[in-house]
């Protein structure tokens, strides 16, 4: 009786074990896979300001702004670069890039904590 008891023992703490492993895995899923999205993110704020300049100047309507201007595709490239230098400021600004999550910071940082 006492050896079922111990087999029933070790069963239990096997199962506990391999729930907690599979929640592991999962968090660890669930962390890469907001890695990717942000990054994602990130990629569609920066690419929206030239995407939309870019429509704006591909439509054929009368009275856009250079159209009439031999040096308008410039201009218009300036605008597309300024748009996407202003959008990387306001992530970089916001915290959204450029910057380490706090946990990560204090894993990789091997000084001494006072």
């Amino acid at each position: 009786m006492q050896e079922l008891d111990q087999i029933d023992r070790q069963v239990v703490e096997l199962r506990d074990r391999a729930h907690l492993l599979q929640e592991e895995i999962t968090i660890k899923l669930a962390e890469e896979t907001n890695r990717h999205l942000h990054v994602l993110s990130v990629l569609t704020a920066l690419l929206l300001p030239p995407s939309l300049v870019a429509g704006i100047f591909g439509m054929n309507v009368e009275g856009l702004p250079f159209a009439g201007n031999p040096l308008g595709f410039i201009g218009a490239l300036g605008l597309t670069i300024v748009a996407s230098v202003l959008a990387l400021w306001v992530l970089y600004r916001t915290g959204v890039i450029g910057r380490r999550p706090r946990r990560q910071q204090q894993k990789d940082d091997p000084s001494p904590k006072i």
